[in-house]
Formats: C-alpha cells, structure tokens, sequence
C-alpha cells in the first residue's frame, strides 16, 4: 500500500511547477573591481518573483549581459584571485551537475563549487578545472566563447556556491554570464513563483488514496482488498 501511494503523490505532483529555479543570486565585492554592468546591486532575491535577470546581479544568468558580471584584477597569488564568490539559491532542492561560464580572453580556469540546504553548512562538490585542463597564458579564450565546468555533482541543495580558484591570466580575469546546469545541460532560470506547499499535494493524495480503500472495502464486502 505504501508503494501505490509513493506512486500517487509522484503522479499527483504537477512537475512544471516543481522544478526548482534560481530565488537569489549573490556576488562578493571583489568579483566587481573591474567594472561590471551589475552597477553595484551585488544581491538580488525573490520575492517578488521572478528575479530581475535584466540589472544587479540578476545579469550573472542573463546570456544577454551587455558587459561583464564578474571582472577582477584583486589577486592573493599570480592566477588565484581573492573572495570571488558566486552563490545562487533554489525555490527547493535541486541537482546542479555543472556550470556554464561564458568567457572574456583572459577567463577562468578552476572553480570549487559547494552545495547545501543552509549557506552555514555547505559541503564541497570539487575544485575542478575547465575541459582544457590547467591553461595559462594572455587572451586565451575566444571571447564570449562558453566553457564548462562539470562536477558531476549528484548531491541536491538549496543553495550552491562557485569560487574562482585559478585563471588563465596570473593578474585578472572577466567572464560575462555564469549558468547553473542540470544533469541535462539545461540551464536553471529564475523561478517564476514560489515553491508549492508539499503538505498541499499530500493532504490531496491521502484523500484520494483513503477514497479507493472505502471503495474497495465496499466492492470486497468490508474486507480492504490489498493494492
């Protein structure tokens, strides 16, 4: 009987509306040094629903960004920047398998990335290298060009965190779009409204689900046939 109901609360789950979308984008101060066209606005968080992709830091997911989200020349050591985070939140947990960067010549090469359901207490997905492995050197990237970073990650949270580990240029670096991807290679836009109420759907499912027991107990003569 609990399998036939797991079934019906899959089935009664509108799955459009589930799908997780990105509630809040964040970047630190130091990823702006550069110039940005996020004007200053570093956070930008529903509601209102959905986000504003269009100014602030709502343009980190935005492929139409006219100019950089993050642009940096603030380094701790030759080809590792300092504090450049990016963190996005989720209407509800959800798999980030990887992230898209689109790229300025001098781009990123590594990223750490971190997921949990609380920004207090984030595990570790990897520190990883783009596809073409640990490149150095000026004016690298085509620019505008796109480049993945796959953690085949397979731990869902509501927030996930990216941090700039290396880049290709010992003493700055630029990159216009950055897009959380799912397992698909789709891209997670801004979450249109809120996360529907779980205790919704299950309250409609039991209903349901005790409706075809009182039926069958009738049909059986008092006895619940088993499903």
């Amino acid at each position: 009987m609990l399998k036939a109901l797991f079934l019906l609360i899959g089935l009664l789950l509108p799955q459009a509306a589930n799908a997780a979308g990105i509630t809040s984008i964040n970047v630190t101060l130091a990823t702006q040094e550069g110039g940005t066209a996020l004007g200053g606005i570093l956070a930008v968080t529903a509601p209102p629903y959905p986000i504003d992709i269009s100014s602030g830091a709502g343009w980190v997911i935005n492929p139409a960004i006219p100019f950089f989200s993050i642009h940096s020349h603030i380094y701790d050591a030759p080809n590792s920047p300092t504090h450049a985070v990016i963190t996005f939140g989720f209407s509800e947990p959800t798999i980030v398998d990887s992230l898209l960067v689109n790229q300025h010549t001098n781009g990123i090469t590594k990223i750490a990335g971190f997921v949990g359901n609380s920004l207090a207490s984030l595990s570790p997905i990897g520190d990883i290298f783009g596809l073409n492995g640990d490149v150095v050197g000026a004016n690298y990237f085509t620019e505008r060009s796109n480049y993945l970073f796959d953690f085949n990650n397979t731990t869902a949270g509501l927030f996930y965190q990216f941090v700039i580990t290396k880049t290709s240029l010992e003493n700055g670096y630029a990159a216009y779009s950055l897009n959380p991807l799912d397992s698909n290679g789709i891209a997670f836009t801004a979450a249109a409204t809120p996360a529907p109420e779980p205790s919704v759907y299950l309250l409609a499912t039991i209903g349901i689900f005790g409706l075809g027991l009182y039926r069958n107990r009738i049909q059986s003569g008092g006895v619940i046939v088993k499903i």
